[in-house]
């Protein structure tokens, strides 16, 4: 009878935690081979679960989190509280959602680099913010305390860090997170509110800290993996470097970072001594644990079969009838689960697997395939096991079973289900979704008369979820002007073809429609639409909609406004972005480009008489030729170079360059010389076209000497300024132009037109 309680119980166990966002076969997490039962073992004398809460993606402190998922065993979850919709992203000039789409995508793959589980509270980013009750307002403290009490009593932390805000410091959005994240977790201890619908048992979260500049620093990241025979530093650097949207900026964010323990105590030597904090069963266990995963010559581990194999006989008998305490049941989960892993690792289990289509819509049919398995011997009696069809969430070869035979070569078919959370497009269902991928899971279960060969093997295939066609607006807001373009994409979900028309039909708009095609599953169309007016528009934001035939339409934004253009301006950009918010700008306003040519020296600069450098002049490793550039400056150029960025300091001239903080929210005072004219030539700046910026006024201000004159500045902050070199100036902009020009603010338009006069 124990021993059928404990087959029954095992589904549950299995999936108590989640696995990491990793693929079958990743770099440092193989399904075999000594790095494999290395990791294995390590996870075993572990058991800690760890939470790290981020701001947002990109924010996670990499080499920490690399050394307690590979060094330590632990499992890690990383809580991203926004999607970072707010922090210019260093891969082009699109709308903050589809930065924020991009960028969560980017944390998803840096997680399954790391081993880690990423998982999402999506809550609005504001961009920078000084006004607490403003930030608590937008945030809803209340809603995000909640969510982080789910999050806690889910994931049933050991041990919570709270990660720093890198993009401004000591800020307000730093501490309400702070506060709560302590809220949550002295309230999660209770029991579960009436609220909860998942009525997850209250935790105690026993350990907590926050990065702080006098806390504990973490002592492990620069030791050597003794398989990988690299530091976690490097590793986790390794990791932040999938940030694409982030490149330019996360270098500067790579500075070793400590934690206070809270409440204020005398920290541990190790952040998890101590933790998992076990009760009777599982500390009764600890010592066989202990003895199956003894480190070896060089710390690697490398225990015997014989020895795994007994521990589990021994970890059955225990779970083979008690009542345990949530604490002692979630550890006693992972033991039962990582030992059945390292089994399979040391019979060198291997099971290649694929999915047909992984992204799918409701209701469809896919195709679950098996090609080679290492099954040992061929007298196992193997068995496949979906929990999903457990309650006919998913079906399976068009069945009510949810266990059949199994061997090499057998293909599954799945039926997804009806309740299907859409994730695809992320810039309309996944950036609201605490996961990107729909977790659909099966065990391989084997005995074979040689019972130490017995194996449970786990997989799991993600899945993502969309509509049978997709229509996302590339361009939501455009400048109302005959010939604009609006950009468009496209997927087909389904197996049927589609052909229709992209329609433009609003009484101010010239009717527009354009043949489409989506021939095949998986296409992906990006157009283009031009917006044809029938006469000028008033200034000021006109909606409109696209639609496409057969089901489906979209709003975006004519915005009108007035900018002029100084004609004789010729300019080169000097950006590595592959969609750069200022070329982009330069166009809606008309103004003229040259092209600068693909040498290191700038052949095509003398065609120019203004040279415009984008925010990532800066970057590490990026090659600028300085020198020629200020010898073509004191022939009468005019050199512009913006802001680097958030905590990005720089120096352009000996007296004039950037500051690394502090940024400015977005309706910081702006103090402007009404005389200079960059304000007045060929549009009067006034004070409206301060008025309506978002994200942020600065990320920095300018740090400017005695040569140099002010044009703007917040307080004592420079924002603008311009030096004279030679026969030609240099104009330097701290503002932050790039979200403005993003946003189609009219002002900025004006303001960049009068920067880029000759």
């Amino acid at each position: 009878m124990r021993v059928a309680l404990l087959r029954s119980l095992l589904p549950a166990l299995m999936l108590l935690l989640p696995l990491a966002a990793a693929a079958q076969q990743d770099r440092y997490f193989p399904q075999t081979g000594p790095g494999a039962i290395h990791q294995r073992a390590t996870d075993l004398s572990s058991g800690a679960v760890v939470l790290f809460v981020a701001l947002q993606p990109g924010f996670e402190d990499f080499p920490l989190l690399a050394q307690l998922r590979m060094g330590s065993g632990a499992q890690v979850i990383v809580l991203f509280m926004t999607n970072g919709d707010a922090t210019p992203g260093d891969a082009g000039g699109t709308a903050p959602v589809f930065v924020a789409a991009g960028r969560k995508e980017e944390s998803f793959r840096a997680s399954a680099y790391l081993g880690l589980t990423p998982a999402y509270l999506n809550v609005p980013d504001p961009g920078v913010c000084s006004d607490r009750a403003l930030l608590e307002r937008i945030w809803n403290a209340d809603t995000v305390r909640a969510r982080l009490q789910h999050a806690f009593r889910y994931y049933r932390p050991d041990i919570v860090f709270i990660g720093g805000d890198r993009r401004e410091g000591a800020s307000v959005r730093q501490s309400l997170l702070e506060e709560c994240v302590r809220k949550a977790a002295e309230d999660a201890s209770a029991s579960p509110a009436v609220t909860d619908s998942s009525h997850l048992a209250g935790w105690r979260v026993p350990r907590l800290y926050v990065e702080s500049s006098s806390g504990q620093k973490n002592r492990g990241k620069s030791a050597i993996h003794p398989v990988w025979k690299k530091s976690y530093r490097t590793i986790g650097e390794e990791a932040s470097l999938l940030y694409e949207s982030l490149r330019f900026q996360i270098g500067a964010w790579r500075a070793d970072r400590s934690y206070a323990l809270v409440p204020s105590r005398r920290a541990d030597a190790s952040f998890l001594r101590g933790l998992p904090v076990l009760g009777t069963y599982a500390r009764g266990f600890r010592p066989v644990i202990d003895r199956v995963v003894r480190p070896g010559k060089g710390g690697v581990r490398a225990p015997t079969l014989d020895k795994v194999a007994r521990a589990i006989d021994s970890l059955d008998t225990i779970l083979g009838g008690r009542d345990f305490s949530p604490g002692d049941l979630r550890v006693l989960a992972w033991w039962k689960n990582t030992l059945e892993a390292l089994r399979c690792s040391l019979l060198d289990v291997r099971i290649e697997y694929a999915v047909d289509e992984s992204l799918v819509t409701r209701n469809q049919v896919a195709f679950l395939r098996f090609g080679s398995v290492s099954l040992g011997d061929d007298s196992a009696h193997t068995r496949i096991f979906f929990p999903g069809a457990v309650k006919h969430t998913w079906g399976i070869n068009q069945t009510l079973d949810h266990q059949f035979p199994f061997s090499s070569g057998r293909s599954y078919m799945l039926i997804t289900p009806r309740e299907m959370e859409y994730s695809v497009p992320l810039s309309q269902f996944g950036i609201r979704q605490s996961t990107l991928w729909t977790r659909f899971s099966f065990m391989v279960i084997s005995r074979d008369p040689k019972h130490r060969n017995d194996y449970v093997y786990r997989g799991e295939v993600p899945f993502r979820g969309g509509p049978r066609r997709t229509l996302e607006v590339l361009t939501p807001v455009v400048r109302a002007l005959h010939g604009e373009p609006v950009v468009v994409r496209l997927i087909n979900l389904s197996r049927d073809p589609y052909r229709g028309k992209l329609l433009v039909t609003d009484s101010l708009a010239l009717p527009f429609q354009k043949e489409i095609t989506l021939p095949s599953r998986g296409f992906v169309l990006t157009d283009t639409v031009r917006l044809m007016l029938r006469e000028r528009l008033p200034e000021g934001d006109h909606p409109m909609k696209l639609e496409v035939t057969g089901g489906g339409e979209l709003p975006f934004v004519a915005r009108s406004f007035g900018a002029e253009r100084d004609t004789a301006a010729r300019v080169g950009l000097l950006t590595s972005l592959v969609e750069s918010p200022l070329e982009k700008a330069m166009e809606r306003l008309r103004i003229s480009r040259v092209d600068l040519g693909s040498g290191e020296e700038l052949p095509g600069l003398d065609r120019c008489n203004v040279l415009l450098l984008e925010r990532d002049a800066f970057s590490e490793g990026r090659a600028v030729p300085w020198q020629r550039i200020l010898a073509w400056v004191r022939r009468g150029g005019h050199l512009v170079v913006l802001s680097p960025g958030p905590r990005v300091g720089a120096s352009v001239l000996p007296d004039l360059g950037f500051a690394p903080a502090p940024a400015l929210s977005p309706w910081a005072d702006v103090r402007a010389d009404s005389t200079s004219a960059i304000l007045t030539t060929p549009n009067a700046i006034s004070s409206a076209d301060w008025n309506g910026w978002v994200v942020a006024r600065s990320w920095g201000p300018l740090a400017v000497g005695g040569g140099a004159r002010v044009v703007a500045s917040s307080g004592d902050l420079p924002l603008l300024a311009v030096e004279r070199e030679g026969e030609g100036r240099v104009s330097v902009v701290a503002l932050d132009l790039g979200s403005q020009l993003m946003n189609l603010h009219a002002g900025a338009h004006r303001l960049l037109a009068n920067i880029l006069r000759p």
